[in-house]
């Protein structure tokens, strides 16, 4: 008898099937033992049974068209491998472990790196679809998600160094308030004069010691605008209100130096 032609070629919905059950076949134990699946039995051509010239030669064409199949399949799934646990973490989780390794700026700016160079490889290497032989899988969806989560991430660091700042510039404006409020008043007599002497001499040493916080707050600061984070009103005028004290504090220093001139 001549062979049946259509069992020279598994149809594409079984190549499908087995296919997919491959790819979840984690003990590989075999390919062959994919086709006991019961879509093969009305062939007569489970792995149970020997065969001999046409029958074997199907078997061993859909084996090979199963290995085929699959490959695509693990392909796509070795892609995404590296993003399952990061998609499905919880960002308020991540974030508290975040402060709770009390990081300094450089590394925050280290991590900020980091996480932009992440999201750059998802735009290099995930792509808008994927052929899988049989199906075309649009990846455009999950690749945004993944953007979005780092988006999301790095403007969290970003809002913890901006709390940061603003919170330090008040405390550097609250200093220097103080230290220009020792310049009040007009001396009237000898002994005034002397003692406004005295705080003048002491004023370079005083705010050399919130100059120091200042600059740390300014590198906050700058390092905000360097990664183009969008600073609030209240945070913008907590940074300029800190950053004016100084100079306010040296024209003083210098009115009351002259002041000093005039009463001797």
């Amino acid at each position: 008898d001549a062979p049946d032609p259509n069992r020279g070629l598994a149809p594409c919905a079984i190549i499908t099937v087995l296919a997919l059950l491959q790819l979840g076949n984690q003990d590989r134990a075999g390919d062959l033992a994919l086709l006991e699946h019961p879509c093969l039995k009305d062939r007569g051509l489970e792995t149970d049974t020997e065969l001999e010239g046409d029958d074997k030669r199907v078997r061993d064409t859909m084996t090979q068209q199963i290995q085929g199949a699959v490959q695509p399949l693990r392909t796509y799934i070795k892609l995404f491998d590296s993003y399952v646990e990061f998609l499905n973490a919880d960002i308020t989780d991540w974030l508290r472990t975040y402060q709770e390794r009390k990081t300094t700026l450089a590394e925050d700016e280290v991590e900020i790196t980091k996480l932009l160079g992440l999201r750059a490889k998802v735009e290099e290497f995930v792509p808008a679809e994927i052929s899988l032989g049989l199906f075309t899988v649009r990846c455009a969806k999950v690749k945004m998600e993944l953007q979005c989560k780092y988006d999301q991430i790095i403007g969290k660091i970003l809002c913890l160094i901006a709390g940061k700042a603003s919170e330090l510039a008040k405390n550097v404006a609250i200093k220097f308030a103080a230290v220009h409020a020792t310049l009040a008043g007009h001396p009237e007599t000898i002994e005034d004069v002397a003692e406004m002497e005295e705080r003048l001499a002491e004023i370079p040493r005083q705010t050399a010691e919130v100059q120091v916080e200042l600059d740390e707050m300014l590198a906050q600061m700058a390092l905000l605008d360097k990664f183009s984070y969008h600073l609030s009103d209240d945070e913008s005028s907590d940074k300029w209100n800190a950053y004016g004290w100084p100079k306010k504090i040296e024209q003083t220093v210098g009115r009351g130096q002259e002041e000093m001139l005039q009463k001797r």
